[in-house]
């Protein structure tokens, strides 16, 4: 139970203190919002410790929860390549504007595209079940697309 209010107390405090931050800077502030921010950690401990502990005993599998485990791989690399480009289209001023509402949306937003991007590379890559270094060389390929992006926007 205690992870689970460090995850709700590290949410607030990320909130307070990007604010704080971006009013004493002049300019929108996201270190607190970093993965490695130990801000971040306590809320993806205690989210990944809910949904364990919430469906983690089902006798039957979800076809959501399976499509998500089944796409995880492309999911991270595809949200990067969105985050960046979002950045260069300078999203995240507006999105820091107020964030108590645009950050839970751009969130689930960003998560929803990245799914899709990540399931419908799934389904062409299953054609070619039999190439399994052809799933290498996608999985490179993005993340060679991130570093570009990060070199250019």
């Amino acid at each position: 139970k205690c992870i689970y209010v460090l995850g709700v107390a590290s949410v607030i405090l990320t909130f307070l203190l990007t604010q704080f931050y971006t009013i004493k800077e002049g300019f929108p502030d996201e270190f607190f919002y970093d993965y490695m921010s130990i801000t971040v950690f306590f809320p993806t401990i205690a989210l990944f410790l809910l949904i364990k502990n919430k469906f983690g005993n089902r006798k039957h599998e979800s076809k959501i929860i399976t499509a998500i485990a089944a796409s995880t791989i492309y999911i991270y690399p595809i949200h990067r390549i969105l985050m960046i480009i979002c950045r260069g289209l300078n999203v995240e001023s507006l999105i820091l504007s107020f964030p108590l509402l645009t950050i839970p949306i751009y969130t689930v937003l960003l998560f929803v595209l990245s799914l899709g991007v990540a399931i419908f590379i799934g389904k062409i890559l299953m054609k070619l079940e039999d190439k399994l270094y052809i799933k290498y060389i996608v999985y490179v390929l993005i993340l060679s697309i991130i570093f570009i992006l990060k070199l250019f926007l």
